[in-house]
């Protein structure tokens, strides 16, 4: 059954390619600038917490001010997802947030004080989640038919985000104590280009039958793979995020490295998660093995890295970024895809938001257990171990979580 919001037929909108690649485009560049935004922020959180006069106990607020607030919109999108499909228009939907965004970086680069720029990040927030749900909104509404393309599209936009990110904090921070406001505008210019790629590419797409016809996808598994790989998701993320910014934060307030010098090394975990993303694409039939795997591997990396640190074996510690950048790859693409693949299109849009919630969540918490080490003063190895322990907890509980539910199916 299809439920026809116009008369347009499905067929002339089909072979409308133009619009498809303006679409396809406008993907790329969310991605790109969700993991721009984190990534380089990490390496200017140094350069922005002097420059706004913030205590180096604070200096993790500038992350979670936006980690926070993203979370919480998209759980209330989450909750209220019936009642915002029957009131919104899923392309203004879309568009919309990626405005809101742009303003709110826009307020964070001409802040003056503390306050203006928390309020910046709040805003960017607000219309980071209002975007990120509009892109999945539309993707699963307007696109379904064609899913993968805009997937790959927005996978290549998380590889270019996450290479460039580490370098373009870096060159903003090095060069100038105010470079960093440089870096929210370019921010808000990239929110305005995504938004006219994604609405030259949905200006006809607006005119489609929202597809409900049903997959054979059996229900208890796909509410099973769910919980398995979203539980993974947040011990990633904890662990990437958290041991970036333990990086960063060491060797730039600590040992006084400068911000290019940490944006270059961190770039290696860049390469590792393109690297780690092309080697979960030939690995298909093994995909929901990788996240535990790379899970574990995350760990071990956790505590090379940590051993490097208090050794004073910086460019050694090249290798545990690197490995982390592979780990990073392996369980973005695999967790996902899993997640795809075992979902009925009618659960994609609320899978997907969970899957979101998920890793926002784990974001906030790694940058959040090293600024309470920081509150603590604690040193490198007990930092690195406080980091470590919700996603160990994590991880033992969802093996067993895994093997206690295929033992019970297997009977």
């Amino acid at each position: 059954m299809t439920d026809p919001v116009s008369e347009q037929p499905v067929e002339g909108i089909r072979a409308d390619s133009l619009s498809d690649r303006l679409y396809d485009v406008g993907f790329f560049f969310v991605e790109a600038f969700a993991a721009l935004e984190v990534t380089a922020v990490i390496v200017a959180n140094a350069r922005i917490t002097e420059s706004l006069g913030l205590p180096e106990e604070l200096s993790s607020y500038i992350i979670n001010s936006y980690l926070y607030p993203l979370f919480t919109v998209m759980l209330l999108i989450f909750i209220f997802s019936r009642q915002i499909k029957l009131t919104f228009n899923p392309f203004r939907f879309f568009v919309f947030g990626l405005a809101v965004f742009a303003g709110g970086n826009i307020v964070c680069s001409q802040a003056a004080v503390p306050f203006s720029f928390f309020a910046g990040r709040v805003i960017m927030a607000v219309g980071g989640a209002i975007a990120f749900a509009g892109q999945l909104w539309t993707l699963s509404v307007f696109h379904r038919w064609r899913i993968v393309r805009p997937l790959v599209w927005g996978e290549a936009g998380t590889a270019i985000g996450v290479v460039a990110g580490p370098i373009v904090g870096a060159l903003f921070a090095q060069f100038s104590p105010e470079g960093w406001r440089d870096f929210f505008l370019l921010n808000a210019g990239l929110g305005v280009v995504t938004a006219l790629f994604a609405a030259l590419g949905l200006w006809r797409r607006q005119w489609a039958y929202e597809d409900h016809t049903p997959v054979a996808v059996p229900e208890q598994r796909g509410k099973f793979v769910l919980r398995i790989m979203t539980s993974w998701q947040v011990a990633v993320s904890i662990l990437i995020v958290g041991s970036e910014y333990f990086f960063s934060d060491y060797l730039q307030a600590k040992v006084g490295k400068s911000p290019l010098f940490v944006g270059i090394m961190t770039v290696l975990a860049s390469v590792g998660a393109v690297i780690g993303s092309l080697w979960a694409a030939r690995l298909h039939g093994r995909l929901e093995k990788l996240p535990s795997r790379s899970a574990i591997g995350l760990l071990l990396s956790l505590g090379v890295l940590a051993l490097c640190l208090a050794s004073g074996s910086f460019l050694m510690a090249g290798v545990p970024i690197f490995a982390s950048g592979l780990c990073m790859g392996l369980a973005s693409v695999s967790i996902y895809a899993s997640i795809v693949e075992s979902s009925d299109p009618s659960q994609f849009l609320s899978r997907s938001m969970i899957y979101l919630l998920g890793m926002q969540s784990g974001n906030a918490i790694g940058v959040q257990s090293v600024g309470l080490c920081e509150v603590w003063h604690l040193g490198v190895m007990p930092t690195a171990g406080f980091l470590a322990v919700i996603p160990f907890v994590i991880t033992i509980g969802t093996l067993w979580y895994a093997r206690t539910i295929r033992s019970v199916a297997s009977k």
